[in-house]
C-alpha cells in the first residue's frame, strides 16, 4: 500500500514538472 502512494505521488511531482518545464519553455 505504501509503495502504491510513494510512486504515485512521484509520478504525480515528475508529470507537474514536466508540465511547469513545458509551460517555461513556450
Amino acid at each position: 500500500m505504501i509503495n502504491y502512494m510513494v510512486s504515485l505521488l512521484s509520478f504525480a511531482i515528475s508529470s507537474g514538472f514536466f508540465s511547469l518545464n513545458l509551460f517555461f519553455l513556450s
